[in-house]
């Protein structure tokens, strides 16, 4: 269950970290 937990936790950083880097490109053109 720990496991599965840090798993998921890792998941939701990287998803959360992606959804950021997408808005960051909109919004600041490189």
């Amino acid at each position: 269950m720990k496991i599965q937990k840090k798993e998921t936790a890792v998941q939701v950083m990287k998803v959360s970290n992606r959804q950021t880097k997408l808005t960051t490109t909109k919004f600041i053109p490189n």
